[in-house]
This record gives C-alpha cells, sequence and structure tokens, in this order.
C-alpha cells in the first residue's frame, strides 16, 4: 500500500510537470498589432512639421535639419518585438536624387529604405525582422532621413491612410520557452517515469 501511495505521488508529480509545460507553451503565443503609419498624430520635422490631408503631407529632404516621422504606439499587446511592416504611401516627390531613410524601434536601428531619384509617386512594403526588442506593449517607431538633398533637387512627402504592423509575443504568455530547458524537463520527466517503474 505504501509502494502504491508512493508511485502514485511521482505519477502526480510527472502529470504536474507535464500540464505546466504544455500551459507555458500554449499561453506564449504570435500577437501582430495594426496601426496607422504615419498618421496626424506624429511627431514630423520637414519642410512642413505636420503630416494631415488639410495643409500638408510633410516634405523631406534634409538630414541636417533632422528631417523625421516617430509616433507611439502603447497597449499594443506585444511583449516582445522581432517583426516591423510598414506600408507607405509616397504621396508626392519631385527628387532628382535618391533619399535614404533608417528606421528604429525604440532606439534600436532594424532597417533601412530608400526612394529613387526620378520615381515619382508611390508605394513601398517594408519589412523588417531582428532580434526581440522588449517594450512590454509601448514601441517608438522612428524614421530619419540620411542624407541631404541638394539645393534644387527635390523632395518627398508621406501620405496617410497607410499601415504598420508590430509582431511578437504576446504579454500573457511571456516569452517561449527554450529548446534546452524544453529538452531538460523532457529528460526530467523521463526519468521520474523511469524511477517510478524500477520502483514496482
Amino acid at each position: 500500500m505504501e509502494m502504491n501511495m508512493k508511485n502514485k505521488g511521482l505519477k502526480s508529480i510527472i502529470a504536474a510537470l507535464a500540464i505546466s509545460l504544455i500551459a507555458s507553451v500554449a499561453q506564449a503565443g504570435v500577437i501582430t498589432y495594426t496601426d496607422e503609419f504615419p498618421s496626424e498624430d506624429s511627431t514630423v520635422i520637414g519642410s512642413n512639421g505636420y503630416i494631415n490631408a488639410e495643409r500638408g503631407y510633410g516634405y523631406f529632404w534634409s538630414q541636417s535639419r533632422g528631417d523625421m516621422v516617430a509616433e507611439t504606439f502603447a497597449d499594443t499587446g506585444v511583449a516582445a518585438l522581432n517583426q516591423l511592416d510598414i506600408d507607405l504611401n509616397i504621396a508626392f516627390s519631385s527628387l532628382r536624387t535618391d533619399i535614404y531613410w533608417d528606421v528604429f524601434v525604440n532606439d534600436v536601428l532594424v532597417g533601412n529604405w530608400s526612394w529613387a531619384a526620378y520615381a515619382g509617386a508611390g508605394v513601398i512594403d517594408l519589412s523588417f525582422t531582428f532580434d526581440d526588442i522588449i517594450g512590454n506593449g509601448v514601441y517608438e517607431v522612428a524614421m530619419y532621413v540620411t542624407n541631404n538633398v541638394y539645393g534644387g533637387g527635390g523632395s518627398m512627402t508621406l501620405g496617410l491612410g497607410t499601415e504598420i504592423a508590430l509582431t511578437g509575443t504576446d504579454v500573457i504568455g511571456g516569452e517561449v520557452p527554450e529548446p534546452a530547458a524544453l529538452a531538460l524537463l523532457g529528460f526530467g520527466l523521463i526519468g521520474l517515469g523511469g524511477f517510478t517503474r524500477r520502483r514496482k
């Protein structure tokens, strides 16, 4: 009777560990947050210091001036961000030389893009993947011009109504367990299982 009670106790431990493992994997999921970017809430440095339908669309061409567009997204539900997708509308371009941009998330450089001379208006779809940036739901996305268009070389604008998508691990589950941790726990379960068989 005492031996059976011990075996039952060990089986209960094995079951509890297995349930804990399954729960930790199930809770850690991928989540994507979408919003408008740029928007009328964006911080803008350009020939026009704003992006809105009534007053203009920024007009970017100068690194020296610090031309940029930035916006903070809160309550995204993304604990650790590792992918950023941005659809941009180049509403106007009179560029006679290429313009280059760097993209940052929470002050971390995640990628760059450019718009070519004489390309005119158009759209560009950007996608960046990177190591986890832990923002616990709050992320600032910022784009900075990294070169100076020469005088008379034109400028470009960014239109409204385009989408940004932030993808990563959800807040509830935290990080997905590392493979090594899963393997270690698995070996532990196997060992406990073998121990109960030997005690019978």
